[in-house]
């Protein structure tokens, strides 16, 4: 399937096309989304702006002192499939710095979490000589805490509409939504055509930048207003990297936030595509000693690798109670009856 997707895209893309059409651009685009069906990204996120030392040593503020290094796999269907991990340095004012390391996964049901490092709190609301906390899980069935889609590596990619559908897919259902610019533009080092998106009434809300050299990868996103024509966020990939034949995928970019001069920079050291993932694969694993809160547990999870083992045999000695109180009562349940 994925062989013949690539196949199908290395012919279209060979074949002379002047002008392309909208069905010709959506066969282009589904070619390249059928070509991936799972991937891992390492790579580095951090802000464009350079921190000033008042920002470090602001106690009002948790301010990264670090590039944050991070892991993203993501699997068909994406947005029920995904693992991430993140290790950064923060600071909360002189002498608060430390490191943060989190781990996630969700399988399309649970939302399982591990935390470790930070900093103790003291009775006193100070901070503890010790310094690092110990590890914490969490497993919940909420979908909030995941990762924003457009905070993660798939934003540069043709998958950043993906909580709405596919691209192709889109070209296809709702022509009317889009317009191809006649001619080549030429985007930093990227020979491009512009794809635009519109309103019902025709107005542009979204520029979207297709390499004609790369096999039609996006390379850029611009966010229009539709009542001015103001620009709101910019998306930009600044390099590609051809991660199997004819298909290319973003390894380093820019989030720019126009009316602040700010933004987020992306910069990936390894991509690996089609590892075969399962939803086994996306079910984060505890270590032992781990206190852990399961918010779906019926009965609170208790872990007893933490208790000492007076509290071992007083939590034992409970469950044995519950347990022949629980015998009793269907015992004499059925007597009556």
């Amino acid at each position: 399937m994925r062989r013949g997707a690539i196949i199908l895209l290395v012919i279209m893309l060979s074949a002379p096309c002047p002008a392309l059409t909208l069905g010709e651009l959506a066969d282009i685009l589904e070619a390249m989304e059928s070509a991936v069906e799972d991937v891992t990204i390492e790579y580095e996120w951090y802000n464009q702006k350079e921190l000033t030392e008042q920002d470090v040593n602001d106690p009002g503020f948790l301010v990264p002192v670090s590039r944050a290094a991070c892991t993203f796999t993501t699997a068909k269907p994406f947005t029920e499939l995904q693992a991430y991990s993140e290790k950064v340095d923060l600071s909360q004012g002189p002498g608060r710095t430390f490191t943060s390391d989190s781990h996630y996964t969700y399988n399309g049901k649970l939302f399982r979490q591990l935390s470790s490092g930070g900093l103790q709190i003291s009775q006193q609301m100070g901070i503890s000589e010790s310094g690092a906390r110990p590890a914490e899980g969490f497993i919940t069935r909420r979908t909030d805490l995941l990762r924003a889609w457009n905070s993660t590596p798939m934003a540069f990619t043709i998958f950043r509409f993906y909580p709405r559908g596919l691209l192709s897919q889109m070209l296809r259902e709702h022509p009317e939504w889009f317009r191809i610019v006649d001619g080549i533009q030429q985007v930093r080092d990227f020979h491009t055509i512009e794809l635009d998106c519109v309103t019902d009434t025709r107005a542009l809300h979204q520029r979207v930048f297709l390499s004609v050299d790369h096999g039609y990868t996006p390379v850029r996103f611009e966010y229009i207003c539709p009542f001015d024509g103001s620009r709101g966020i910019e998306v930009d990939v600044l390099a590609l990297r051809e991660v199997s034949p004819n298909l290319w995928f973003p390894v380093k970019g820019t989030t720019t936030f126009p009316d602040d001069n700010d933004g987020d920079v992306y910069e990936a050291s390894s991509v690996t595509l089609n590892q075969n993932l399962s939803k086994d694969d996306f079910n984060l694993a505890f270590p032992p000693g781990t206190e852990v809160n399961d918010e779906t547990a019926w009965w609170p999870k208790i872990n007893l690798a933490i208790l000492s083992p007076g509290e071992v045999a007083g939590v034992l000695l409970l469950l044995v109670a519950l347990a022949v109180l629980v015998l009793y009562r269907t015992v004499r349940r059925r007597s009556l009856s």
